[in-house]
């Protein structure tokens, strides 16, 4: 039987979605975590690459960070390379 997986990340919304254990930091620290949390890390991520204080992108609500993102992404700029 598989080992039932819960999510540890704490972004201040709800879980949901599928629940896995996700090699984050790195490559060196597996988490467990479910899929949107994982999604809104790698908003965070995203704008942390892009010159946003770390702060100030914790302070964000989690919609105010998705539209940067996409606006990010709708400008033109590769994501892809931004590693969790």
């Amino acid at each position: 039987m598989a080992e039932e997986v819960h999510c540890v990340w704490n972004m201040g919304t709800p879980c949901s979605g599928k629940r896995y254990k996700e090699l984050m930091f790195d490559k060196q620290l597996e988490i467990p975590i479910c899929e949107k949390h994982v999604e809104e890390h790698k908003e965070v991520m995203i704008l942390h690459a892009n010159a946003y204080d770390i702060e100030e992108i914790v302070d964000m609500d989690p919609e105010e960070r998705k539209r940067l993102v996409y606006t990010m992404v709708l400008a033109g700029l590769d994501v892809s390379g931004v590693s969790l």
